[in-house]
């Protein structure tokens, strides 16, 4: 099955055993005017829950989709950068509110990742079992599009575009529509998982490098 692919090879899997697969984790009480670190507490702990719950659950069959109104999704996202290979020294990171809805009927996925906050130990939130650093706030928005990839399984072609700048200038990252995937999970299609990366991205406003990133949301 594609998304248990997805989800064992993810570029971001330890930083999502943070946000570790919901059962309501709906991020719509999280006010910007909470500091970096509640903030940060919440959307990991909602992260938790619904990365439980998309472990336990199979991705939604095509014919299962709810298709009376578009359905609202939130969590949290990870955007991440660095030199070298994909996925090789890990420079910057960015924990954000991810929101999304998803009209099964059009078969159409849109939304933003934002109020992003900066990771000061990206290699170690990355790359181990750690607790993030939190560093400033970081200033810019992500777009996200997506439309159907498969007939019988809810699996989703996606892109993120946008740029995103810490506001103390120590590191920025620019996605132009960089490609990913995205799969809804459930009986009812309670929850959403993606992610992406490419290594033609620019970090550090010119520096060339990879960009990933990765989502996981509940209605």
């Amino acid at each position: 099955m594609q998304f248990l692919k997805l989800h064992t090879n993810l570029l971001l899997v330890p930083s999502f055993a943070l946000l570790a697969a919901c059962g309501g984790g709906d991020l719509t009480s999280i006010e910007v005017e909470l500091t970096s670190s509640e903030r940060a507490t919440a959307l990991l702990n909602a992260a938790e829950d619904t990365a439980a719950f998309i472990d336990g659950a199979n991705v939604t069959d095509v014919e299962n989709l709810p298709l009376d109104a578009p359905v609202q999704y939130s969590g949290a996202f990870v955007a991440a950068g660095g030199e070298g290979a994909l996925e090789a020294n890990p420079l910057v990171a960015y924990l954000g509110e991810l929101d999304l809805e998803a009209d099964f009927n059009t078969g159409d996925i849109s939304g933003t990742a934002t109020n992003f906050i900066n990771i000061e130990n990206p290699g170690a939130f990355l790359d181990e079992d750690a607790d993030p650093t939190i560093g400033s706030d970081v200033t810019g928005t992500l777009d996200i599009a997506g439309t159907p990839s498969s007939d019988t399984l809810a699996l989703f072609d996606i892109t993120v575009d946008g740029d995103l700048s810490a506001d103390d200038n120590t590191s920025n990252l620019g996605f132009d529509f960089i490609a990913g995937e995205l799969a809804v999970s459930g009986a009812n299609a309670e929850a959403l998982f993606l992610e992406g990366g490419s290594d033609d991205g620019v970090i550090f406003n010119e520096v060339a490098g990879w960009l990933s990133y990765g989502g996981i949301a509940a209605q």
